[in-house]
């Protein structure tokens, strides 16, 4: 077949699938309009589920800084006000991250003698999870957290959340979820909302 042969096929080929799609399109132009407020909300509402799942789904902690929050937000629950020299592991957040942290995020089965990740330390008996406590915590109160001179407007929000969550009796990891759970709240339902609104056009939910 000569390069003039295909070519010509190629445009009658193109031509069929566009006379095809002609009807259509103006569909599915009317479909997306007559239903667009209800488009925008499933949307809305797919991107929430799956940030919830990811915030729900994965343990404690994140190789990034997740340490770093939970220590700030415990300081500004307190009444924290960021000062020099001031910047060490709370007690409390120390406890919480050495008895609910899971290796998995830094380690690989062969660098333990067992060659399988251990169990977080809330799975172990009392006796031996006291003893992991006692021998981590101080090792935790001794570092440095870079996040305890950021900006305070969102600590002090999730400093009384994480309060708010102990006046309801929530302890330990049940604590944690109310506290990762804040953010998911605060700050990726409105993100994600507005992303929605925004990405659909001017037009949406207009009056």
């Amino acid at each position: 077949m000569t390069k003039r042969h295909k070519k010509k096929k190629q445009e009658i080929a193109r031509k069929e699938l566009d006379r095809y799609a002609e009807p259509i399109v103006p569909r599915v132009e009317g479909f997306v309009r007559r239903h667009e407020k209800v488009l925008v909300l499933v949307i809305f509402f797919l991107a929430l589920f799956r940030v919830f799942l990811f915030s729900a789904g994965f343990p404690f902690f994140n190789n990034v800084d997740e340490r770093d929050h939970l220590d700030t937000v415990v300081k500004y629950s307190r009444g924290y006000l960021p000062h020099q020299g001031d910047n060490y592991y709370d007690r409390e957040s120390a406890e919480l991250i050495t008895f609910y942290e899971t290796p998995e995020y830094l380690n690989k089965p062969q660098d333990f003698n067992t060659g399988k990740i251990p169990e977080p330390l809330w799975k172990y008996p009392k006796h031996l999870a006291t003893s992991h406590l006692n021998e981590y915590i101080p090792y935790w109160t001794n570092q440095t957290n870079r996040e305890a001179f950021s900006t305070p407007t969102y600590y002090i929000a999730a400093g009384i959340w994480y309060n708010f969550g102990k006046l309801l009796s929530l302890k330990g990891g049940y604590l944690l979820y109310w506290t990762r759970f804040f953010y998911f709240f605060l700050t990726d339902f409105a993100k994600t909302w507005m992303e929605t609104i925004c990405s659909c056009g001017s037009g949406c939910f207009s009056c």
